[in-house]
């Protein structure tokens, strides 16, 4: 019985040994990933276009050439500000869509090295949907912010 949880321990310990020796090649394997420069100074330019505040929800998305992303998020009903900027390479647009029931806001966006942001006005009841679309001129540093500006009716229109 003693030899039997002796040749046990034994098949544990290979057993341990090999799983760290695996894990440990896993981490050493793994490919470093240098920091892009130009990736880095647009996501600096969309942050300071576009700061965080009090009462403001504000988010950065980096986005690869084609790429989609979706951003949705429970508000209260109210009028909302939304702003929008895009850094990346010049030429480069991203298409932006608040969904709203049946209806689509498609709005281009253009990127650059020196971008503009953008501002809509919309009334929102209790959900926020922002849909992304990126061109093939990407990758490109994409930045929203979204204020309550007032109760629901209060907004300027589209």
């Amino acid at each position: 019985m003693n030899v039997e949880r002796g040749r046990g321990a034994v098949i544990y310990a290979l057993a341990g040994g090999v799983a760290a020796a695996g894990v440990l090649w896993w981490f050493r394997a793994a490919p470093t990933i240098a920091p892009n420069p130009r990736a880095e100074a647009w996501r600096g330019t969309v942050e300071r276009l576009l700061p965080e505040g009090p009462g403001r929800a504000a988010n950065t998305v980096t986005l690869g050439p084609g790429a989609v992303r979706e951003v949705s998020m429970q508000v209260s009903d109210g009028s909302y500000v939304v702003s929008v900027v895009c850094a990346g390479p010049a030429q480069s647009r991203v298409r932006v869509s608040v969904s709203t029931v049946g209806e689509d806001s498609g709005r281009g966006v253009r990127c650059g090295e020196d971008p503009l942001p953008m501002h809509f006005t919309l009334g929102l009841a209790g959900q926020f949907h922002l849909n992304l679309a990126a061109d093939a001129g990407g990758p490109v540093m994409f930045r929203w912010a979204l204020q309550r500006i007032g109760p629901l009716g209060s907004g300027r229109g589209r």
